[in-house]
């Protein structure tokens, strides 16, 4: 029995490791793939494709509604002035390229939706860090149709934006899937006038333990109070 006590101390103690700070995977950036097992990018989306985790929802008349997709690198906007890829993220936008400035997409309200999942996580212990940069300006960024802050109100496709979501704020998350939407405004122009999207989001909440798990930890409190018992008291 002395010998089995420590070696329930130790998987209790990585059981209750692994309840603090775990990544939510399934937070998607821009542009991304897959994420690794930390939540980091591991793949990005090729040129071109349709973005798999983003939706674009909400357009005006006139506006190609079947992507968003990742905005083709070399060409305009991404030869000047948009903020460039990186390995972290990618544009999406409308139309999948902007081959001549006589390709545009009309002005008004885009809404692009990602989701994500909390199936298992303690809702009031969730932390989100994002970045955002759009082409023109940012109207709105909803959480579950709650409104969510972010600055600077100039964010445009020169300079990434923040906003997060702290600890403490289960009243806007729901076990299970949540949605981000990020409302868009594309200015009025007549040439050269492509509207986009760039975020990146990082996550980390606790897990809520397994029954097994629990038992696991009473398991481990009572042994040791056995052990308090036994050989200190």
């Amino acid at each position: 029995m002395r010998m089995k006590i420590p070696w329930m101390i130790l998987a209790a103690g990585a059981v209750i490791s692994s309840v603090y700070a775990n990544p939510i995977t399934t937070l998607f950036n821009t542009g991304v793939a897959s994420n690794d097992t930390n939540g980091a990018p591991a793949t990005l989306t090729a040129d071109g494709a349709a973005d798999a985790h983003y939706t674009l929802t909400v357009a005006p008349a006139g506006a190609v509604t079947t992507g968003p997709y990742v905005t083709t690198q070399g060409t305009f906007p991404l030869n000047g002035p948009w903020l460039a890829d990186s390995s972290a993220s990618k544009w999406i936008s409308p139309q999948a390229s902007y081959p001549s400035t006589s390709v545009v997409d009309p002005e008004g309200n885009y809404t692009y939706t990602t989701s994500f999942d909390l199936t298992g996580f303690d809702l009031a212990t969730v932390i989100i860090d994002g970045k955002i940069a759009v082409d023109n300006s940012i109207s709105s960024i909803r959480l579950n149709g709650n409104s969510i802050s972010f600055s600077p109100a100039s964010t445009s496709f020169t300079n990434f934006g923040t906003f997060a979501v702290s600890a403490g704020s289960q009243s806007l998350l729901t076990t299970g899937m949540n949605t981000f939407e990020f409302n868009v405004i594309n200015a009025a122009g007549t040439a050269g006038n492509p509207g986009g999207l760039r975020v990146e989001l990082s996550g980390v909440a606790n897990t809520i333990p397994e029954p097994a798990a629990m038992s696991m930890m009473v398991m481990v409190c009572a042994a040791a109070l056995w052990i308090r018992r036994r050989f200190i008291d």
